[in-house]
């Protein structure tokens, strides 16, 4: 996209629809380069995408003040802040006892747009592992 911008002032038909894409899809950035592909299938949406566009809806239409979303790994705060949702995402990590890593863990939350994440001390973690 970059080289052809250089040389035109309007971007082509690939690259509009590549940054509509990138903008559909819920990226905070894009890479400009040289190199555009042609072949830009739509994906189709996933159940566990489509659920959490659905609780997003709900969300912003009852007007709520807090998402808390309590998991094992930050993959579901992913698909939260994909849909730029109006109020804050809490992101409770329950960790699995095996791991040591349980900071890093926590900081992968830290990646998506308005997520905090908080760690859930072992403790808490022993009693409800098994009701996740």
């Amino acid at each position: 996209m970059l080289e052809s911008l250089i040389k035109s002032p309007r971007p082509t038909r690939a690259e509009s629809i590549g940054v509509a894409n990138a903008v559909i899809d819920g990226i905070d950035c894009e890479i400009l380069s040289g190199e555009i592909d042609d072949d830009n299938a739509p994906m189709p949406t996933s159940p566990l995408e489509s659920l959490f566009c659905a609780a997003i809806e709900t969300t912003n239409s009852s007007m709520a003040a807090l998402i808390i979303i309590l998991t094992r790994g930050a993959k579901k705060a992913k698909f939260v802040a994909k849909y730029r949702p109006s109020m804050p995402i809490i992101l409770v990590l329950v960790p699995p006892m095996s791991l040591g890593f349980d900071e890093v863990l926590a900081t992968h939350g830290l990646i998506f747009r308005g997520v905090l994440p908080v760690l859930c001390p072992k403790s808490a973690a022993a009693c409800d592992a098994k009701n996740l």
